[in-house]
């Protein structure tokens, strides 16, 4: 069966979610996760080969979810609003932010908006190749092809705003943690933009403690204050938390009386989508987030940061031009069975009116043929009645003469 499929391969677990596309929106069919912890690459990919096995599904197509803690998000102010300007300016300053060279990582970006001083404001994201190889590598051999490598920090996003439009009616800032296992993403976005993100080394069980929640209290605090001092003054209208947070009673309390700001506990996916209509392989783990994977296994957002390897990019080229070259193929064909279905029934169409005129003359012929012939026997019974009327004529024609001539002339002739 083709299936839009989603997969997220983490340090510790396997995520994977299958929707249908052609529904509208689209219907989640499945879920699954397992777990990776301590395995080996080779061992990974059985697990993945197994999953897809027991889903029955053909990747149709294939989207991989990076982890947020796997990637380095920065935010940039460029003084341009050129995007080929833009674009240079970021591949200098890429080797400032990572200890890497520019060819071993991948980057992507987005151009968020213009900030007061008239400078470009933009969200960097930059990855090792070697990370994206590796995840891209597993699915193969496993069988599977990945198609898109998109940021999980998106998909956050895009949940909260597709599902809670009445809280997020206003364009003001809101901030949102995703806690999942092993780390939790914090992320501030409005309406139309996510502005910033960081990861927060704080677990699920963690969170169970006040110890914990103490930390994330603080780390929250911090992370609101790097913001606002260097990228906008702004303090954010509503507080959601999502991922596995349980109830979340314990940690909304816990934000709400350190930031003052309303929080709204967001539904788990499963719970929102209906659980009884999902098939779920096996019982999903309390410690697992599955809310960007699911998002992006069942809704492609057009804003979302994407990384492509070059030998990505040039299968993906060459899949593009065998499409082309498949489509001009299938015109040519198309194209040359009209040309010769013309060029066919044309001579076709005049020999059928070629023969309908020979039928045509030939019953012209039958026809004529009988008119001919009683026209020539009209003309001899003509003829022969002209002959018979020749003395009555001459007759007539002595009667019309003058009576004296006619005696004189008889008396000369004797």
């Amino acid at each position: 069966m083709k299936a839009l499929v989603a997969v997220e391969i983490s340090e510790r677990w396997l995520k994977v979610v299958v929707a249908k596309p052609s529904a509208k929106p689209p219907e989640l069919l499945n879920c699954l996760v397992r777990p990776l912890s301590g395995l080996t690459d080779e061992q990974t990919t059985q697990t993945l080969a197994v999953a897809f096995r027991d889903l029955k599904v053909r990747p149709r197509p294939l989207i991989v979810c990076l982890p947020r803690n796997l990637v380095t998000v920065r935010n940039l102010h460029l003084p341009s609003q050129d995007p080929r300007e833009i674009g240079q300016m970021i591949d200098l300053n890429i080797v400032r932010m990572v200890p890497y060279q520019k060819e071993e990582v991948l980057s992507s970006y987005q151009v968020l908006d213009v900030d007061e001083a008239g400078y470009s404001r933009v969200l960097l994201a930059i990855v090792h190749q070697e990370i994206v190889r590796r995840q891209v590598n597993l699915l193969r051999v496993a069988g599977l092809s990945a198609d898109r490598i998109l940021l999980g920090s998106y998909a956050l996003r895009d949940w909260v705003v597709s599902r809670h439009k009445q809280v997020l009616k206003s364009q003001g800032l809101h901030l949102l943690l995703d806690v999942d296992a092993g780390f939790t993403d914090l992320v501030l976005f409005s309406r139309d933009h996510l502005y910033f993100s960081r990861t927060i080394a704080i677990e699920p069980n963690q969170l169970t403690e006040e110890a914990g929640r103490s930390r994330l209290r603080t780390e929250t605090e911090q992370a609101l204050e790097i913001f606002q001092n260097e990228e906008m003054n702004a303090r954010p209208a509503t507080v959601f938390l999502s991922g596995a947070v349980g109830s979340g009673e314990a940690i909304k309390r816990t934000l709400e009386e350190a930031l003052r700001i309303p929080t709204v506990v967001v539904q788990s996916p499963l719970a929102s989508l209906g659980k009884d209509r999902v098939l779920i392989t096996q019982d999903i783990p309390s410690e697992v987030s599955l809310t960007a994977v699911m998002e992006l296994g069942i809704e492609e957002g057009p804003k979302r940061l994407a990384f492509l390897l070059p030998e990505l990019q040039i299968r993906q080229a060459l899949k593009e031009r065998t499409r082309d070259f498949v489509l001009l193929g299938s015109l040519g064909v198309y194209l040359l069975t009209i040309v010769g279905g013309i060029l066919t029934i044309r001579p076709y169409h005049q020999q059928a009116y070629l023969q309908t005129l020979q039928a045509r003359n030939q019953m012209l012929r039958q026809e004529l043929g009988d008119l001919t012939a009683t026209a020539h026997r009209v003309e001899l019974i003509k003829d022969y009645l002209n002959v018979r009327e020749l003395p009555l004529r001459y007759l007539t024609e002595l009667q019309r003469k003058d009576v004296t001539e006619f005696e004189l002339a008889l008396q000369v002739h004797l």
